[in-house]
């Protein structure tokens, strides 16, 4: 893809929470295609309970293997897809924000590595 189709396809995108029929949900801007969804910025939701019983999401890198920016997931490989929520979406963008700082300025301290303040490599 070219840098002008990727913008098109990103401004085109919406925030979804997908299932996928592994039982791994991924959350990323995602463009819906004959076939298959096209998902940029893709990270795996999970979450972990604390001792108190409280429920804490958190986000992983969901392509470990080639370190892509975007996925192609067949539609046959999908149970539903949802909107994300605002404190899901928040975590997200931080997620975001923080990669775009590390990819322009790789030696800046200005960036909260643990942004994962939910999330766990």
């Amino acid at each position: 893809m070219t840098v002008e189709e990727l913008k098109s396809e990103y401004a085109k995108s919406t925030p979804l929470s997908i299932m996928l029929s592994n039982n791994i949900t991924v959350i990323g801007s995602t463009v819906e295609h004959d076939s298959y969804l096209h998902i940029m910025n893709p990270m795996r939701l999970d979450i972990t309970i604390n001792e108190e019983g409280q429920i804490i999401p958190f986000l992983s890198n969901f392509n470990i293997a080639s370190g892509e920016r975007f996925v192609k997931i067949y539609k046959q490989h999908v149970v539903c897809c949802n909107r994300i929520s605002e404190n899901i979406k928040t975590l997200y963008n931080q997620y975001l924000y923080n990669e775009l700082v590390k990819i322009l300025n790789p030696n800046s301290n200005t960036f909260n590595d643990d942004i994962k303040g939910l999330t766990k490599q």
